[in-house]
């Protein structure tokens, strides 16, 4: 259903309005009213005739026009009333203030589930309940209780925000006017009862006056429809995400290695990459790239170029480029010779990055900045400012905003670091739209995302996966030799086994030869001693088997036999199915230190052997596959076969919650399954 009247209504009743400024229908009216919104406007309160000088009505069926758009902030209870009468009333958009339901467990989840009910008799778009509200700021729309003025920004609106939470939602609204970050729209999404980020976003992504989104979520729901849709935004805009809530702290111990690797963080980390999002690690990070990504020229990022007057931060910041991926350019031999000249005797580096020393006044930052945006080579730049005796903090930051006037096709960043005496020349630099940040870390930080977002588009697809039926429990384990005949039907292979149930079948095995015990509570089959390895003769295959003679006395546990590998690679691959990203696959160094190594790359369902072979590249232990120091090269390629065969039994069998094949040999003639544990 659409969401277009959701964000442009031509009319809008205000249930719960008031004229007490202590409540919230008084500042969502006002913020209504004051912001410039120019359609028509309709306060709903039981006992007053006017507010704000707007004729009110006791009821939203006393309205005899057309409403688009209905806001709800009374009680809870009440709330599920009046959200009945707006369906009868033939209102298909409404936003929830409310709080009481689901957050408030019990009743309150009770409450929600009906307003769930109503929504979908009425077919109408409901959202929160339990949120702050939206903002259009690009048709002056603002119905949240939130101390927001858009009049007192002079940058453009260019940036849409998302944010499950209403706190923080009100504390980014307060810090974009500090900023002077314009947004296009804002829309806090509470509990999410029937809109979610995914409504909104192809919307977002057709929706011209936004160039970039942020999204701050405490869960990802439909993670399918998600990764589709931010990955068919991210060709065209960027999608900023920070994501909360998650670690695995506090969660049982997961039964199998799979379980434990493939968490959820690790889950949210592999859709949001698979995805095109850019994933901020911190709130601080999230607020930084927002503002980064709300300038032009940000794809231009290239090689980086400094000129700083302070040689530490200098030399800290080149020590930052590595860790994100940056490089330092190098300026053109003219740009040499010109820079050479200007600044004689000033200091003898004129290589980037440029030390223009502590003596540096607002002169000598412009004539060598000018000469250094006139190189074609430079495409960014970062400006570097500490306050000493002779610096000039105004009067730089107002050149600065001269030249970025004159290099419209630069991008400029700078970092003014200091307190107090830089307050006002920071602030001319917010209000003149250049970035500035408090430490060259920051800057290096948005850099080096931009460009890794820049590479990652150029071969980023659509992602195609279906719509995955997730189980919320795990109900049980596949027995050991129907685990191996369901990986052979998915062209996995698999060593040959057999059941040893007493000393007798010893006869009919061939040695060397391994004995294992078997079962659903053996996970880690080395630490609890359920497996004997090199097995030469009938005597010491005797004395394995009456080893293990313990575990044969739980009914659910046998013994096998499986041939003795002698070469080969030892590596993990399976997948867990997550809830909200459905199956995440995995592949990495395996054996008995799987889990203190944790070398492993996650992919998710719509995996093919092009991304396999990538995944596989990045592990660490790549270059033992492709044998380093004159090894044997291994089947790299039917390891890769593997994880795709994994995807296609991952979707056709969505019982199945985990696969988790450790180890899985890969030889030089092929791979071959010898651990498999799968959880229903």
């Amino acid at each position: 259903m659409s969401i277009s009247k959701l964000l442009n209504p031509n009319s809008i009743a205000v249930i719960g309005a008031s004229s007490n400024k202590n409540k919230l229908g008084w500042q969502i009216l006002n913020n209504l009213v004051s912001g410039g919104y120019k359609g028509k406007v309709y306060p709903v309160n039981l006992k007053e005739k006017t507010i704000k000088g707007i004729k009110a009505y006791k009821n939203i069926k006393d309205i005899t026009n057309k409403v688009d758009l209905a806001v709800i902030v009374i009680p809870a209870q009440a709330a599920l009333n009046v959200l009945e009468e707006c369906g009868d009333k033939g209102i298909k958009d409404v936003i929830v203030i409310s709080a009481g339901f689901s957050e408030e467990k019990d009743k309150g989840e009770q409450r929600e589930q009906t307003l769930i009910k109503i929504a979908n008799r009425y077919k109408m778009n409901v959202l929160g309940p339990n949120c702050l509200g939206l903002i259009n700021n690009i048709s002056g729309l603002n119905v949240t209780f939130a101390n927001y003025k858009r009049q007192e920004l002079t940058k453009d609106n260019n940036i849409a925000c998302i944010s499950q939470s209403g706190a923080l939602g009100s504390a980014m609204l307060d810090w974009s006017v500090t900023k002077n970050l314009g947004l296009s729209y804002f829309i806090s999404l509470g509990n999410k009862a029937v809109l979610d980020e995914n409504d909104f976003l192809e919307y977002l992504q057709n929706d011209k006056k936004t160039n970039a989104v942020a999204l701050y979520l405490e869960e990802i729901v439909r993670g399918h429809l998600f990764m589709e849709k931010v990955s068919k935004m991210s060709l065209s805009k960027p999608v900023i995400v920070l994501k909360s809530g998650v670690t695995d702290s506090g969660k049982k111990a997961s039964i199998s290695h799979t379980g434990s690797l493939a968490g959820s963080k690790q889950a949210t980390e592999t859709g949001l990459a698979r995805s095109g999002a850019i994933e901020a690690d911190s709130l601080k990070d999230f607020f930084d790239l927002i503002r980064f990504f709300n300038q032009k020229n940000v794809s231009r990022v290239g090689d980086i170029f400094i000129v700083s007057n302070a040689g530490g931060p200098l030399v800290a910041a080149v020590d930052e480029l590595e860790k994100n991926d940056l490089e330092l350019g190098e300026y053109t031999p003219k740009t040499k010779r010109v820079l050479q000249e200007k600044i004689k005797g000033i200091t003898s580096n004129i290589d980037n990055p440029i030390d223009i020393i502590g003596d540096a006044d607002a002169d000598r930052y412009e004539t060598v900045l000018q000469e250094v945006l006139k190189d074609k080579n430079v495409g960014s730049i970062l400006v570097i400012l500490t306050p000493q005796t002779a610096t000039q903090p105004i009067e730089t930051a107002k050149k600065i905003l001269k030249l970025k006037q004159n290099y419209k096709n630069k991008l400029i960043l700078t970092s003014f670091i200091g307190g107090e005496k830089l307050q006002d020349a920071k602030n001319i630099l917010h209000h003149g739209s250049v970035l500035d940040f408090d430490y060259p870390t920051e800057a290096l930080y948005c850099l080096g995302k931009s460009k890794q977002y820049t590479n990652k588009i150029k071969k980023l697809k659509v992602y195609s996966g279906q719509k995955d039926k997730t189980k919320a429990d795990k109900s049980g384990q596949m027995d050991y030799i129907e685990s191996f005949s369901l990986l052979e039907r998915f062209s996995i292979p698999s060593i040959e086994t057999k059941i040893i149930k007493s000393i007798k079948d010893i006869k009919n095995i061939s040695f060397p030869t391994v004995f294992k015990a078997v079962g659903p509570e053996i996970v880690h089959k080395t630490d609890k001693n359920s497996l004997v390895l090199d097995i030469e003769n009938k005597k010491q295959a005797e004395r394995a088997f009456d080893s293990l003679s313990s575990f044969l006395e739980i009914s659910d546990n046998y013994c096998v036999a499986q041939p003795m590998i002698k070469q080969g690679v030892e590596m993990i691959v399976g997948f867990k199915r997550d809830v909200s990203f459905g199956p995440i696959l995995l592949v990495g160094a395996g054996g008995i230190y799987t889990e203190v190594l944790k070398d492993i790359q996650t992919e998710v369902d719509d995996i093919n052997l092009s991304r396999a072979m990538v995944s596989i590249k990045q592990l660490k232990i790549f270059p033992l596959l492709t044998g380093a120091r004159g090894g044997i090269g291994y089947d790299v390629k039917g390891l890769a076969k593997t994880l795709v065969n994994l995807s296609k039994l991952a979707k056709l069998h969505p019982d199945i919650s985990e696969v988790d094949i450790n180890p899985l040999f890969v030889t030089k003639e092929g791979v071959v399954a010898v651990d498999p544990r799968i959880i229903y």
